[in-house]
């Protein structure tokens, strides 16, 4: 083996030796470029037109794809070519607004700080970026609007956390209360226990908030980029970190003497309500911060996109927009309206375990009649009346996909095998645009469904939820949430016989492992359907006997 190596060798070397004795009239040095040397002739490059072309339609395809990381950098290498050969706004504009997309589906639409790098800019500064630029560019203002559509989508989450929080306090206290007038002891035990219990939860969730730190502190109200500008924010509770931190222990404390004890004294139990109640009170402070917080952002989002319907009425998602807008500000005014329904069901004694159905019940009871649900109501009519008008324009814009792919078909002009595969694939791509296109207008569908059923939403209209539900069917036939939406409807409008029969039709075609949570639903549902079924022909009979 050995002995081939070097017979390989060998003869290498000796190929080696010959190429080189043939160009002996040529120095060494002619055969390369010398980098150092001023007067040698660069290799050729592909010309900067090209390159930028390239790098653009390589960031675009990748974000069509789902790359968004692998579409930044492509973007940021055309946005540099652009700038160094001084190619025209428009091009530096669509690298800038890429970017900013970019950074929009990463959840990155404000400035951040990362170590080593420093200040990094976010969608939102992208975008104004290219607003000075081109000012009226429909891109980067649409970009603002998501951004800020974004944002009050982040703000809400911290809101309902911090007040669920709250809303727990009030019922750990609610306890209290009740333990410190309950007789008996093993009765007076259990109240005490479960009361640990829940707060020692509490204090679980809130450490994992205060770990965060963005949870109780706005980071962008600190002007600072810096390692240390999340800890460096301003404090939002009233209460200070370490003050909540005191009383959480004090409360805590007192919790396990009177399960120690067997009941909380009279001193203990003051001191561990007023404690609960002003981190309670804190808290509530904190969600209210976020909740206007977020409000502005949704005012922002919804005036952006106003503009953008009147300017560009062709460019039908901004009716996806503006539905999704307009329900948020529906929810915005429903969770006020719900907050102060728990309160009232806390007072009047409700266990958590019927907490939220009591308080359903308050909010929808006639005698209701508060500012912010028919507020809810308005706003949540507007979303449905956009989610009507976009699945139209989208039906349009649908026939005219498949139009387009029809129009397309094999005949004498491109019968050769090269044009047969591209009429092929081009059919092929239509096709698949069109499929989920569709599942993308079901998914409104759905959505325009929920808002003309569910009471809380004020749009009641059971026939328009029935066609919804057959426009699921034809939308996706093999999906079987049109028999649950029509049973939904249904149900709510107390037709329970033909609740019951839609219920069953859903459990006849779901998946008995995918669509479990929904099939228990429409057990229950199918269980009340019979019930309120027998009730009827009980209220008849007992009519008829009189």
């Amino acid at each position: 083996m050995f002995m081939r190596i070097r017979l390989v060798s060998c003869l290498l070397f000796a190929c080696l030796a010959a190429a080189c004795s043939m160009t002996t009239d040529q120095p060494a040095s002619d055969l390369r470029v010398n980098p150092l040397d001023p007067d040698a002739t660069p290799s050729p490059q592909t010309d900067p037109a090209t390159r930028i072309a390239d790098a653009l339609q390589e960031a675009k395809q990748t974000y069509d794809d789902g790359h968004y990381n692998s579409s930044m950098r492509w973007a940021q290498t055309a946005e540099s070519l652009i700038r160094e050969h001084n190619y025209p706004d428009h091009d530096l504009a669509i690298a800038i607004n890429i970017q900013g997309y970019c950074l929009l589906q990463r959840g990155q639409m404000e400035d951040y700080f990362v170590s080593p790098d420093g200040h990094v800019e976010g969608a939102l500064t992208k975008f104004q970026k290219v607003l000075q630029i081109l000012p009226k560019d429909f891109r980067a203002r649409l970009g603002i609007g998501l951004c800020n559509f974004r944002l009050h989508s982040h703000m809400v989450m911290k809101a309902e956390t911090l007040g669920q929080g709250a809303i727990s306090l009030d019922s750990i206290q609610y306890d209290l209360a009740l333990s410190s007038s309950e007789a008996d002891s093993a009765r007076r035990a259990d109240l005490l226990r479960d009361a640990r219990r829940r707060f020692a939860q509490f204090t679980s969730n809130r450490d994992k908030l205060l770990a965060l730190h963005y949870v109780f502190k706005d980071v962008s109200k600190n002007p600072k980029f810096n390692e240390d500008r999340e800890r460096d924010a301003p404090w939002l509770g009233t209460l200070r970190e370490g003050e909540e931190s005191g009383k959480v222990l004090d409360v805590n404390s007192a919790l396990e003497t009177a399960i120690a004890a067997g009941s909380l004294d009279s001193h203990l139990h003051r001191g561990a309500a007023r404690d609960i109640a002003a981190v309670a009170e804190s808290w509530r402070h904190v969600r209210n911060y976020w909740r206007k917080e977020a409000l502005v952002r949704l005012q922002r989002a919804r005036d952006q996109f106003l503009v953008l319907y009147k300017e560009r009425p062709d460019y039908f998602w901004i009716e996806r927009d503006l539905a999704f807008v307009y329900q948020s500000f529906g929810a915005y005014f429903l969770d006020e309206g719900l907050d102060a329904a728990q309160l009232q069901a806390i007072k009047a004694g409700t266990r958590p375990e019927r907490l939220e159905a009591e308080a359903r019940r308050l909010y929808l009871d006639d005698s209701n009649k508060t500012w912010a649900k028919a507020e809810s109501g308005k706003n949540y009519k507007y979303a449905l009346d956009f989610i009507k008008a976009f699945i139209v324009s989208h039906r349009q814009f649908e026939m005219k996909r498949i139009a387009a792919r029809d129009k397309v078909d094999f005949n004498d002009q491109n019968s050769n095998p090269f044009l047969v595969d591209l009429v092929s694939r081009y059919r092929a791509t239509m096709e698949e645009l069109i499929v989920q296109e569709r599942n993308m207008r079901a998914s409104m569908v759905l959505e325009g469904a929920v808002l003309c059923i569910e009471p809380l939403f004020q749009n009641k209209d059971t026939p328009l939820g029935v066609r919804f539900a057959d426009d699921l069917k034809a939308l996706q036939p093999r999906n079987p949430i049109h028999h649950l939406v029509k049973a939904t409807a249904y149900f709510y409008d107390a037709d329970y016989d033909l609740a019951k029969r839609s219920y069953e039709a859903y459990l006849q075609d779901s998946s008995v492992t995918e669509d479990l949570p929904r099939r228990n639903l429409a057990r229950e549902r199918i269980r009340q359907c019979e019930i309120h079924a027998k009730r009827n022909a009980g209220a008849g009979e007992s009519a008829d006997k009189r």
